[in-house]
Formats: structure tokens, C-alpha cells, sequence
């Protein structure tokens, strides 16, 4: 999802839309395209998941009343359904539910892009 901030930017890092009104309220991890392709197989841990993100328009009922204790339970609960149908996870492949999941909870519970990145660390430092 990349949104150059002004035409001719090509190149900066993407922003969290700061006037977009749009809420992050769900994010799904599934298997990505192409994942037996050349590059991917050559390399040491591919990651072989993409995500799609639910978003709804900005309205109170988006807050997800959730806790740090249930966003790893989520993260959780993807990995292991992934292992559930034999699915091997990368390092690679963790960190893309982990950043699905925090995106999320962070977008819907109005977090600052500071704050999303410490609660992306606090997950990734407790779950891998």
C-alpha cells in the first residue's frame, strides 16, 4: 500500500493517512501469490504471506475494545492455524501476522504512527 505523500516523491516511506477518515478494522493473513516462484524459493526464509486489510469509514463503533494481552492471543490464534493445516511460517512469514494484527488494533484504537511501532516492537520482542 504505498501513497507517495506529494506528486514527485517517489521514493519516501508511506505515512499513516493522517486525514483518509478510513479505519483499519480487520486484517486477514493469507497465502501470497507466486510463493513457489524463483526468488522465493532461492531464498532463505521467504515469506510467503500477503495481507488484506478491512477497512470502514471513521465512525465511533470502530474502536476495538481490546487489550495487548488479546492482540497476542489473535496473533496467536493465525499462526496456529496455519501449523493446523500444515502450513511451515517463517520468521518472515510471523512477522507479517504480527504487523496485520498491530496495524489493526492500532487504526481502530486511534494509535499514533510512535505508538503503533513501540506496540509492533512489544509484540515482535514477546511472540518470536
Amino acid at each position: 500500500m504505498f501513497a507517495p505523500t506529494a506528486p514527485g516523491k517517489i521514493g519516501d516511506r508511506p505515512r499513516f493517512p493522517a486525514k483518509a477518515e478510513f479505519y483499519i478494522v480487520a486484517a486477514h493473513p493469507v497465502k501470497a501469490e507466486m510463493s513457489v516462484s524463483t526468488p522465493k524459493s532461492a531464498a532463505k526464509e521467504p515469506i510467503n504471506l500477503d495481507t488484506i486489510l478491512i477497512c470502514k469509514k471513521k465512525n465511533e463503533s470502530s474502536m476495538i475494545k481490546n487489550n495487548r494481552i488479546n492482540l497476542k492471543a489473535n496473533i496467536e490464534k493465525y499462526v496456529q492455524r496455519f501449523y493446523s493445516i500444515g502450513r511451515n511460517l517463517s520468521s518472515g512469514d510471523q512477522f507479517v501476522i504480527a504487523c496485520s494484527q498491530v496495524i489493526s488494533f492500532a487504526s481502530c484504537n486511534h494509535k499514533t504512527e510512535k505508538e503503533t511501532k513501540e506496540l509492533l516492537q512489544w509484540v515482535s520482542n514477546e511472540s518470536m
